[in-house]
């Protein structure tokens, strides 16, 4: 579906003999794929050692919308918008038990939350009539944490979300289908988040194991949607 979706808004592009759409207020609705990407690693805090250390990639769909307005002072465009974004990626990475040396199952799992924020674009008309733009904007991202230690004397468990104010950066293309309707398609990139995660477990000898978790995460999006300018 998704790929249908971008299918016709690049041939809406490519056909599009119109000027952009008039100034005004807009609402732009799209869907997107995320590719999250970033690094794993556990650590036995106490001995200082790598207990597993894993890069992850991990793909998830999005909706949402946004609410701006832009015009054109000839060829130059300017404009703002808010937006909210529903993302569907999660993931789960493992690590298995091994008895023999009494060193616990890793597990973690980590979940996108919804972002929302706003920004500012600033394009140029082409001579083709197609605008091409830079979009510089701030959202409110994170993610859920899950980390659990699984010993010969059971289990433990952390759960944390992780939220912050990240910089967004995006470029795009955008064309008029009708005076009020155009089609937009747009690459983003939401800059890395970093959590420290640590778990004690009480070993068989009374001993506490510490385990302790860091990851580092960023995120690719594209998106593909129509805008109906007022």
């Amino acid at each position: 579906m998704f790929k249908k979706i971008i299918f016709v808004c690049l041939l809406c592009i490519c056909i599009s003999q119109k000027l952009f759409a008039k100034p005004g207020i807009f609402v732009n609705m799209h869907t997107g794929y995320n590719m999250t990407n970033g690094s794993f690693r556990a650590m036995d805090f106490y001995n200082n050692k790598t207990l597993l250390a894993s890069k992850f990639a991990e793909r998830g769909y999005l909706g949402g919308f946004a609410l701006g307005y832009g015009r054109n002072w000839g060829p130059i465009y300017l404009g703002t918008e808010l937006n909210f974004m529903l993302d569907s990626t999660k993931f789960n990475i493992l690590h298995t038990e091994n008895h023999n040396d009494q060193q616990p199952a890793e597990e973690f799992s980590l979940q996108n939350k919804n972002q929302y924020g706003g920004g500012f674009r600033i394009g140029y008309m082409t001579p083709s009539n197609l605008l091409v733009f830079f979009r510089l904007g701030a959202e409110k991202t994170g993610f859920i944490y899950s980390y659990t230690i699984k010993s010969l004397e059971g289990a433990e468990a952390i759960f944390k979300t992780k939220s912050q104010v990240s910089p967004v950066y995006s470029i795009g293309v955008e064309a008029s289908i009708t005076d009020n309707l155009s089609a937009r398609f747009d690459v983003r990139y939401v800059n890395s988040l970093t959590e420290n995660l640590y778990v004690d477990t009480k070993q068989s000898d009374g001993t506490y194991y510490q385990s302790h978790a860091f990851t580092r995460v960023a995120k690719v999006q594209i998106l593909a949607g129509f805008t109906w300018t007022f």
